[in-house]
Formats: C-alpha cells, sequence, structure tokens
C-alpha cells in the first residue's frame, strides 16, 4: 500500500469498537488522558504494522489523537504569511494569543516541541 502512495488506512470496524469502548470507559468515570492513552496503544499496534513504527509516526498519531481532547488545530503557514522567516519566540505567540505550539510538521517530518528559537517557514 505504501508503494501505491498510501498514507493513511482506516479500519472502520476497528475504529467504532474504539470509539465505543471509549465512550463507555468515559462513562465509567475513567480519566480521558488514560482512555486516550489506551485507545492510542491499541491504534498504534494495529497500524504500525503498515507504517513505519518511528517516533515522528508515533507522535503525530498521539497529537492527532489530542485534538480529540483539546482544541488542537492544525494550521498551514501561507507563503505570504507573517509569521514565515520568523522565530516562535519573534512572533510572540503564547504572549499575544496564548496559543502553545506542540509541533511543526516540514517536509513530512513532524518537529514535536519546537522551542523559541525554532524559525517558521511557509508551508510549515
Amino acid at each position: 500500500m505504501k508503494d501505491l502512495g498510501v498514507s493513511e488506512v482506516v479500519f472502520p470496524e476497528f475504529e467504532a469498537s474504539l470509539e465505543m469502548t471509549r465512550q463507555s470507559l468515559l462513562y465509567l468515570r475513567i480519566p480521558p488522558a488514560e482512555v486516550q492513552r489506551h485507545t492510542d496503544k491499541f491504534r498504534q499496534e494495529l497500524y504500525a504494522a503498515l507504517f513505519n513504527s518511528n517516533d515522528s509516526y508515533r507522535l503525530l498519531s498521539q497529537l492527532r489523537g489530542a485534538e480529540q481532547q483539546f482544541d488542537l488545530q492544525w494550521i498551514r503557514l501561507s507563503k505570504d504569511s507573517i509569521m514565515a522567516d520568523r522565530s516562535i519566540g519573534e512572533s510572540e505567540i503564547h504572549k499575544t494569543t496564548g496559543v502553545s505550539i506542540f509541533g511543526v510538521v516540514r517536509d513530512c517530518q513532524l518537529k514535536y516541541n519546537p522551542d523559541a528559537k525554532f524559525v517558521w517557514m511557509p508551508e510549515d
């Protein structure tokens, strides 16, 4: 499948069963972070065989799971963005908006937890 350019695969029955399990555990007042940790673990075990089980894939999977629990959003910087070619610190994004940067995807690679010196580039 990778040779054909497939980058994401979904098994609907598996995902439905995970969601039913997740909802049941949340109803039983299991902490959401613990529920997410377990569902991510099961998902990674199933899908890892289809992808390289590297740190970037694992982190990206965890960030995608966090989207369901937090107001986590992915934003692509346009070529003419005022943020481009400035560091995270210079942009004062957290100071002015309260937003925290958890990761940046550049050249199909996840750069997680970038520091204030990290310089934004167009298409990040």
